[in-house]
């Protein structure tokens, strides 16, 4: 019987440490989600990415298309992306254009972002093997950086981006 009694005390204190650890962290994570720059990602934004070709005629092949974010107001993870991220969302770019194929989650084509200070990057096909990758400044309405595609066979893809708040 003292067994059981040890037992049941020591899973009511691991218990009563977990839920509060729980408080703790959905209290830190709804501060970080507070955050003004975190706030204002999260809308309807605008985006042209552009490729450099690199053959000799130094192009650059340009498509655009839409993002949409909400905040993980639930705390959810992504296996495979180091982080929870801060906001998720869907996109409709055309990356078919590029030349680049991120891939998507069960025919959702998702993004996942992050943001510390005014450094952002966004993730588009999180949760698959091939995922492409924005990393870049918000300014105010607007974000600019560089991205990289990651491919399975043969070399990935590099270009610049922009985005504009709609």
């Amino acid at each position: 019987m003292r067994t059981f009694t040890a037992l049941a005390t020591l899973t009511g204190v691991a218990t009563a440490v977990g839920v509060a650890g729980c408080r703790t962290d959905a209290t830190a994570w709804r501060k970080a989600l507070a955050a003004p720059a975190v706030q204002h990602l999260a809308g309807s934004w605008d985006i042209v990415l552009r490729r450099y070709d690199g053959s000799d005629t130094l192009r650059w092949r340009r498509v655009a298309g839409h993002v949409a974010l909400t905040l993980n107001d639930q705390a959810l993870d992504i296996d495979g992306i180091g982080a929870r991220p801060m906001v998720f969302g869907a996109f409709d770019v055309d990356f078919d254009s590029l030349g680049v194929h991120p891939g998507t989650s069960a025919g959702i084509p998702a993004v996942a972002g992050f943001i510390a200070g005014d450094s952002l990057r966004l993730v588009f096909g999180p949760a698959t093997a091939l995922p492409l990758e924005l990393r870049g400044m918000l300014r105010g309405d607007s974000a600019s950086g560089e991205w990289h595609a990651f491919q399975r066979a043969g070399p990935g893809a590099i270009g610049d981006f922009t985005l504009h708040r709609r």
